[in-house]
């Protein structure tokens, strides 16, 4: 998936998809993105602090 299909896929705009990169995202957007990955938002948690045990 792009960065430009992600917005489309999850109904945000690409500001907040930015915002991931600076680590400035609410727990309501980053349930978003989980949804639109197909994804638990506690696996993007996990990967964004370098675990990836499930």
């Amino acid at each position: 998936m792009t960065q430009e299909e992600l917005p489309e896929r999850s109904g945000l705009i690409a500001r907040y998809i930015s915002a991931i990169d600076r680590a400035d995202v609410s727990a309501s957007v980053l349930g978003r993105i989980a949804d639109a990955l197909g994804m638990e938002p506690e696996a993007l948690i996990r990967k964004a602090n370098g675990s990836h045990s499930e």
